[in-house]
C-alpha cells in the first residue's frame, strides 16, 4: 500500500494522526487478507500473553464442566483466553502438563491438586518463578499459597447432622484417599458423630476414591461389615451414585434400609430414581 508500518500500527489501533482515506484503504485491504496479528511478537513485547492454564483432574462429572466455564466466563470478561489441560489424576502428567504452560508464558494458572500428590515441589518451583498460581478445590496440607474451596467441614458436618437428625445412629462414612477434600470431609463426619455423642469408629470409614466405580467397590464392604449400617455419607457425588446402584442392584432400597447422602451438587444424582440428597459446593462462585 505504499505506506510505513507505523502508518498501519495507527489505523489498525484507531490513532488521530493518521488520514482517513489512507485509514480506510489500510483496514479494507486487511479486512480483505484477512490479517491477524501475530499475538507472540506482541506478548514477547508486553512480556504478557493475556493466557490462563487451568489443569483439572478430568471433566468425567458437572462439577469440572461447570467450573471450567464459570472460570473462562471470567477470564474472558478481563480480555483473558483460558488453555484448558487435564492432569487424569496423575502427578506426573500434572509436571508435564505445568511445565507446558510455563514455556507457553501463560500469565498464570489455576491447579486441581491430584489425588496422588503429597509434596509441594512443583508448586514451589512456581513460586520461586514469580509464576502466580491458585489452587482450586483440593489443596496440600501446611502449604502456604492461594486456595479456592468450599468448606468441607462445614459442609460435611450439616451432612452428617441431616442423617442423625433422621434418626441415624449407623452411619458409614465412604472417602476417597490423600485429598484434602477428602481430610476435611473426614474432620466434618467426626465433628458431627461427637457433637451429637456418637462415637466415631475407625470401622465404619471405608477408603477407596472418588469415582462411581469406587462407589460401587465400597458399597460392597460395607454391606459385607458385620456392622450396622443405617445411612451412608460419600465424599463426592460419584462415589454415592455407585452406591446408589450398587445397593439397586443388591435390592436394598434407598432410604428405606440405606438413606444416602452425597457431596457436591452434581447434575447427574438429580436424575437417579430416588434423587441423591448432596451437599451443593458454589461452583460458580469458586470458578469466578
Amino acid at each position: 500500500l505504499n505506506v510505513s508500518p507505523m502508518t498501519v500500527y495507527r489505523a489498525l489501533h484507531n490513532k488521530s494522526n493518521v488520514n482517513e482515506d489512507t485509514k480506510k484503504m489500510i483496514l479494507e485491504f486487511i479486512q480483505e487478507e484477512k490479517y491477524t496479528s501475530n499475538g507472540i511478537a506482541r506478548s514477547l513485547v508486553l512480556k504478557r500473553t493475556k493466557t490462563l492454564g487451568v489443569v483439572l483432574p478430568c471433566i468425567t462429572h458437572s462439577f469440572f464442566p461447570k467450573v471450567t466455564r464459570a472460570i473462562e466466563d471470567k477470564a474472558n470478561e478481563e480480555g483473558y483466553h483460558v488453555i484448558l489441560c487435564h492432569n487424569n489424576g496423575s502427578y506426573e502428567k500434572e509436571e508435564r502438563e505445568i511445565e507446558n504452560l510455563r514455556e507457553k508464558r501463560v500469565d498464570g494458572m489455576i491447579i486441581t491438586v491430584p489425588i496422588d500428590r503429597d509434596t509441594p515441589d512443583i508448586y514451589i518451583d512456581l513460586q520461586k518463578r514469580r509464576i502466580p498460581f491458585i489452587l482450586l478445590d483440593s489443596s496440600i496440607e501446611e502449604f502456604d499459597c492461594n486456595f479456592v474451596g468450599s468448606d468441607d467441614v462445614t459442609g460435611a458436618f450439616e451432612a452428617v447432622e441431616h442423617l442423625i437428625k433422621l434418626g441415624h445412629r449407623g452411619i458409614a462414612y465412604l472417602g476417597g484417599h490423600h485429598s484434602s477434600p477428602h481430610r476435611n470431609r473426614l474432620k466434618g463426619y467426626r465433628k458431627a458423630l461427637e457433637e451429637y455423642g456418637i462415637g466415631f469408629d475407625a470401622e465404619m470409614v471405608y477408603e477407596g476414591g472418588f469415582e462411581e466405580e469406587d462407589g460401587a467397590r465400597l458399597a460392597d464392604e460395607v454391606l459385607q461389615s458385620k456392622k450396622k449400617t443405617t445411612a451412608i455419607f460419600t465424599v463426592d457425588d460419584p462415589v454415592a451414585i455407585g452406591v446408589y446402584f450398587r445397593l439397586k442392584d443388591k435390592g436394598v432400597r434407598v432410604p428405606e434400609d440405606i438413606a444416602l447422602v452425597g457431596y457436591g451438587g452434581i447434575n447427574e444424582g438429580r436424575y437417579l430414581e430416588v434423587p441423591l440428597t448432596t451437599v451443593a459446593q458454589p461452583v460458580r462462585e469458586m470458578g469466578k
